[in-house]
């Protein structure tokens, strides 16, 4: 049989016009028939199977037949794939047939091709062409070639290097792209089957990457990332205690932000005073770490120093640190411990015995300034004494009143890590109860005949109870036998009872007088009641029912009014002395002249400004003068007594230093004034001396809003102590 060539023009000529397809099918038949071989589109089909040539035909993609392609199926592909491996490129000699296939008596003749059993593939296709020498059909013998369609399925990608902590994507960052058995891009299917890279921890890791082809089979690819390590970079910006001042035996919290360059890398353990101690995270934020740290709790009052010496990271890195922080564990407050009162009535007073304990472990009162007020009723201060720290203290105070008191101890505190002034310690309710002020008064009286006596109003009896509330509205008239219209003298008793049942009497007299009172009454009007009174034996004071006006020389006047039926009563205290005759008071007489008030203020730039005052000596003997004691009515008012600052400039106005300076006789004595003073000494005053008192002091110049709107005011008393030298 003569071979017919056909080249690549030819055959795509005769595919436009020829509809190739039908060709091709035809070809097909003949040769499963004859076994013959044929060539076409720059692809060597040998089919024998009529199954397999079915599929095959099938498969075929016409839109791809224009441009030489014929799919097969990945079997084939697979089966042939040596074959495929070895076809050389000779598609470029084939030339195109004269004469037409022909079949005849089912054997069907075909073109020998010249014989080429060379081949070359590319990594993903395959492009070339086998030829083959067809003999003729004689002996019924065939020669097959067989050759398999072009595979340009590939999946390809890069190795690569990142940094510690940079963000991977491995589709992306290895570039990995594929393609189909066709040659399609189908780098959308790429899946990553396997990626073990951790971005934060340096090493080699492998990634692999697969993607499904058309064939139903998988492409694979296998690729290496290196993750490369970069420096710990740790700046600590803060490291301090979250309270300066602490209790004993409370916690101690220790703040800790840092900024890493590694916000993955976190803080482990940090080293403190040599002692390594777990962290609580608090929030990672912008590369800036945040952690607290426990301390425990110090038994010790004082100042305690924190050192951070280095901190522990998550990756294994110690970062050497140099912080510092302090922490101020204050002092514990004082106790107060045994309180007791015992009452003892003593020449109709009270005496109240106190015993009162003060336990102060970390002396934390300062020295002088713990005193213990006595507060009436009123809540004022009636009574204060010193208390030591540390010791049993006994005081006692003589009560005058039945009543309920109300003692306090107040002091001020230095905590070592914060100064309180007038602290109050201790509180506690004393009632008096020993005093009897049981009484019953009254008086004897003159009525004139015919008039209505009335005892209780008349004789003007007040009865008192133990505690000295008013019980005249039980007494009782025991006895009256006063008869009005007979002139005489008469006894009228009463009695009232305690509620302690302490039954009190009391005896008066009455008379009752006749006509004279008229004559009396005429001897008043006319001012001449000396000689008069004593003619008839009356006394003023036994005149009631009348109305006069005292008129004798240095008298202190006084109205007594009232209708002409009544007797009146009227009291005159008469004091005589006789002066030396230098004009001073007699011996055995202290007649000493104090003021009664003295001031000291301070102005808006804290000038201070105090007053002065005499205090002179108008007795016959020289007098010891002292200061009893300081008295701050108030002890937590507005104005603060502190003899102890140095520096005025660094508080308010309302707190000042105050000094008492005395000058007699050429001598002069100063002595602060504050609530530790207790009897303390100034000075001798000789008798018709004078001794001159100053107020000095210091006040503070700091701004403060509460003095600047507010201001401030306080009494105090300063109580003198005066004796006979």
């Amino acid at each position: 049989m003569e071979n017919k060539y056909f080249n690549k023009e030819e055959i795509f000529q005769l595919i436009a016009k020829e509809r190739i397809l039908s060709l091709v099918i035809s070809i097909a038949i003949a040769f499963s028939l004859i076994g013959g071989s044929y060539y076409i589109m720059n692809e060597v089909i040998i089919k024998q199977d009529k199954d397999k040539l079915s599929t095959f035909l099938k498969n075929i993609d016409k839109d791809k037949i224009y441009r030489g392609i014929i799919n097969l199926e990945k079997e084939v592909i697979e089966e042939k794939r040596e074959i495929a491996d070895g076809v050389k490129d000779g598609f470029e000699q084939y030339e195109a047939s004269n004469k037409s296939l022909q079949s005849s008596g089912g054997t069907s003749n075909f073109n020998s091709f010249p014989s080429n059993n060379s081949s070359n593939v590319s990594s993903g296709s395959s492009n070339g062409n086998t030829g083959n020498n067809v003999g003729n059909n004689s002996g019924g013998s065939t020669s097959d070639n067989n050759t398999l369609p072009i595979d340009n399925s590939s999946i390809t990608g890069r190795n690569l290097k990142i940094l510690e902590g940079q963000e991977f994507n491995p589709i992306k960052d290895l570039k990995l792209k594929a393609t189909d058995i066709n040659g399609k891009d189908i780098s959308n299917r790429i899946v990553i089957a396997e990626n073990d890279v951790d971005i934060y921890v340096p090493g080699q890791y492998i990634v692999k990457a697969s993607v499904p082809l058309s064939n139903n089979s998988n492409k694979e690819l296998f690729l290496t990332v290196n993750v490369e390590p970069i420096a710990l970079s740790i700046k600590v910006n803060k490291f301090e205690s979250l309270a300066e001042v602490v209790n004993k035996g409370q916690d101690i919290l220790i703040n800790l932000d840092l900024n890493s360059n590694k916000d993955y890398v976190s803080v482990l353990s940090v080293n403190i005073n040599n002692i390594e101690y777990a962290v609580n995270k608090i929030e990672t934020r912008n590369r800036t770490q945040k952690y607290t740290v426990e301390l425990p709790a110090e038994v010790e009052a004082g100042v305690i120093d924190f050192k951070l010496a280095s901190i522990r990271m998550s990756d294994g890195t110690v970062v050497e640190a140099n912080k510092e922080t302090k922490v101020i564990v204050e002092k514990e407050k004082p106790e107060i411990y045994n309180f007791t009162y015992e009452e003892d009535n003593i020449n109709g007073n009270s005496k109240v015995s106190i015993k009162v304990g003060v336990v102060d472990k970390d002396d934390a009162l300062i020295k002088g300034s713990t005193w213990l007020y006595l507060y009436d009723k009123n809540d004022k201060i009636i009574f204060s004494r010193s208390v030591v720290g540390n010791s049993n203290n006994d005081i006692s105070y003589t009560a005058t009143e039945n009543g309920v008191y109300t003692a306090k101890i107040i002091g001020d505190l230095d905590l070592g890590g914060n100064i309180l002034k007038g602290e109050e310690l201790f509180r506690k309710t004393i009632e008096v109860t020993s005093i009897n002020k049981t009484n019953l008064t009254g008086k004897n009286v003159k009525i004139k005949l015919g008039y209505n006596f009335d005892p209780i109003k008349d004789l003007n009896i007040k009865a008192i109870d133990v505690d000295g509330s008013d019980i005249t509205e039980k007494v009782i008239i025991e006895e009256n036998t006063v008869d009005i219209n007979v002139p005489g003298e008469y006894i009228v008793k009463a009695l009232v009872v305690s509620k302690n049942n302490e039954e009190l009497r009391k005896e008066f007299t009455v008379e009752v007088i006749n006509s004279i009172i008229k004559r009396i009454l005429r001897v008043i009007s006319e001012n001449t009641i000396d000689e008069e009174l004593e003619e008839i034996g009356f006394k003023s004071d036994n005149i009631a029912n009348s109305s006069y006006r005292s008129t004798l020389p240095g008298s202190i006047s006084q109205t007594i009014s009232g209708s002409d039926s009544q007797i009146f009563n009227a009291d005159v205290q008469v004091e005589g002395s006789v002066s030396k005759g230098d004009g001073s008071a007699p011996e055995g007489k202290i007649e000493v002249e104090l003021p009664t008030k003295a001031i000291f203020s301070v102005d808006k730039d804290g000038k201070f400004t105090g007053s002065n005052f005499n205090i002179s000596n108008n007795g016959g003997c020289n007098i010891e003068l002292s200061v009893a004691n300081f008295i701050e009515s108030n002890p937590r008012g507005g104005i603060t007594i502190d003899n102890t600052i140095t520096d005025f400039t660094k508080i308010g106005r309302a707190t000042v230093s105050l000094q008492l300076q005395a000058t007699a006789n050429g001598k002069s004595q100063t002595i602060d004034l504050d609530r530790t003073i207790s009897n303390r000494k100034l000075l001798e005053v000789r008798a018709g001396n004078s001794a001159t008192i100053h107020i000095l002091g210091k006040a503070g110049m700091a701004p403060s809003i509460e003095e600047d709107t507010n201001g401030a005011l306080e009494e105090f008393i300063l109580r003198f102590k005066i004796k006979k030298a």
